[in-house]
């Protein structure tokens, strides 16, 4: 009977460190969420989970653009709107220079419509209103292709 009153005593005495552990007190579970991510973090370097990063020891290489199109650029990935951005640029200066070199002009419209519905594809997907860009002609083809560089 002793035996068994000390053990609800020891279980009682353990319930209530634990309920402190995890006191609903907003410092105090900040500070032991801040330990608890430190201790993560600290056994996954342990782990060797730090080493042989790309770029160890080298200071981060910031664009002058934006802060998310330097990781975009860092991670390799381009999204669908840039990557069609760049076929549009490269479509547009084929058919500059086409232009150039010969004076049938029937083929290059072809090229052109082409251009366009990439164009309105381009101007469906982008992300802001601001990066549309306006369709091309044989016209204005030349003026148009500096606003994709």
């Amino acid at each position: 009977m002793e035996n068994k009153r000390k053990e609800e005593e020891e279980f009682d005495a353990k319930e209530t460190s634990e309920n402190e552990k995890y006191s609903s007190k907003p410092v105090q579970y900040t500070t032991n969420f801040a330990n608890h991510m430190d201790h993560i973090f600290n056994d996954f370097a342990e782990r060797g989970g730090l080493d042989n990063l790309k770029g160890e020891g080298k200071p981060l290489e910031i664009s002058n653009g934006s802060v998310l199109d330097s990781v975009l650029k860092n991670a390799n990935y381009l999204p669908k709107w840039v990557e069609l951005q760049k076929e549009i640029r490269a479509q547009i200066l084929a058919a500059i220079q086409a232009m150039d070199k010969s004076n049938d002009h029937s083929q290059i419209r072809n090229e052109i419509d082409a251009i366009n519905l990439k164009i309105q594809k381009y101007n469906l997907i982008v992300p802001a209103p601001v990066l549309q860009k306006g369709l091309i002609s044989i016209e204005n083809i030349k003026r148009k292709y500096s606003n994709w560089e």
